[in-house]
């Protein structure tokens, strides 16, 4: 006989983007479409996928990769998603201010501390009211 998983019965001829499968319970061969090594973007992220596994490719991914950062799915190719940039752009603005409002806020609290305690001298005064200017 023949070793396990073996067959005498020839596949049928494969086109490309497919394997042959033999089911040893039908003694038959079916096609099934092959991708592996295949990369491939998901259109809800863009996040890029790498087929591993034989079969149809998921109904959710395209070949075509973004273009950049900030793109979207249109149906048919990658467009600019300008309301996603803006919303970035404004959450890395927002982090930039308050970035800066914390520098700020570590800079006037010992010369604030100083003006308190009456022993600030005119430098440390000038010097709270500029920083102050400048958080305002």
């Amino acid at each position: 006989g023949l070793p396990a998983n073996c067959t005498d019965i020839a596949p049928p001829d494969i086109p490309a983007s497919h394997i042959a499968v033999f089911d040893a319970e039908t003694e038959t061969w079916s096609l099934k479409e092959d991708h592996r090594g295949e990369t491939v973007y998901d259109t809800t992220t863009g996040n890029q996928m790498y087929i591993s596994d034989p079969g149809p490719l998921p109904e959710n991914v395209t070949s075509v990769s973004p273009d950049g950062e900030y793109q979207k799915w249109d149906g048919k190719a990658w467009v600019k998603d300008e309301a996603a940039e803006t919303a970035a752009r404004l959450r890395e603005a927002e982090g930039t201010k308050n970035r800066l409002l914390q520098m700020a806020a570590e800079k006037i609290a010992p010369l604030q501390d100083a003006v308190d305690l009456e022993i600030a001298t005119d430098d440390e005064k000038a010097r709270l009211d500029e920083w102050k200017k400048y958080r305002v």
